[in-house]
């Protein structure tokens, strides 16, 4: 199941049954999401370099106009969305 499906399935309200195709897509995305966090949170970064681990995070096309200051917080990262010019101060979390 790709991200767009697990989205559609999410907002149809169906249950997401445990060990289901769409439980393992989430897992995946929450796994996924814990591991860019570490890498943002964990050590110095460049301002690119930030801006790259992010965008993978939500999975979206980067934006060159983007900023952020570490740490950031998520449980999924999927979901979220930024628009341009945008900054996101330390200590951000997103529950999404």
């Amino acid at each position: 199941m790709t991200i767009n499906e697990y989205r559609q399935y999410v907002k149809s309200n169906r249950y997401i049954v445990a060990h289901s195709e769409a439980h393992e897509c989430m897992h995946f995305a929450a796994t996924e999401a814990r591991r860019i966090t570490c890498l943002i949170n964990g050590g110095f970064h460049t301002a690119e370099e930030l801006r790259k681990l992010f965008f993978e995070l939500i999975g979206k096309e980067e934006d060159k106009t983007f900023g952020i200051f570490p740490p950031v917080y998520t449980d999924f990262g999927k979901n979220i969305t930024v628009g341009r010019n945008v900054f996101i101060n330390e200590g951000c979390c997103f529950q999404d």
